[in-house]
């Protein structure tokens, strides 16, 4: 287990909080082509601690113009290229999504299952 002052402070990626971190810098193509590389010491800032849901809401709601809920949209777009052409290249998919049991408070029995949508 690592200590709470490291998981929740100083190892998180919290909003507008410069982080220091080793980096690869990659510039694609719209077409997800990898035009350089380039592997650095940075200090990465982050524009917004989201989650899955709470990105996928941005990205789907069309009067968002801001400017992280265009980055999501470019990262997601180069996403469902690279994820196409994985599958293409006969990449293993594990298709397992995450299942979560409700249990009875008193007798510990299952009383329901849900599973998580992937987004």
């Amino acid at each position: 287990m690592v200590p709470e002052s490291l998981s929740s402070n100083l190892c998180s990626l919290r909003s507008n909080v410069d982080r220091l971190a080793f980096s690869c810098i990659w510039e694609m193509t719209p077409k997800a082509e990898i035009v350089s590389t380039r592997f650095t010491k940075s200090i990465i800032n982050s524009k917004a601690s989201l989650t899955y849901a709470e990105a996928q809401l941005m990205m789907d709601d069309a009067g968002r113009k801001d400017r992280v809920t265009s980055s999501l949209r470019g990262l997601n777009s180069l996403a469902k290229i690279l994820k196409q052409r994985r599958i293409q290249n006969r990449a293993l998919t594990l298709a397992s999504p995450e299942v979560r049991f409700h249990m009875d408070s008193e007798t510990h029995d299952p009383i329901d299952l849900q599973t998580k949508e992937l987004k």
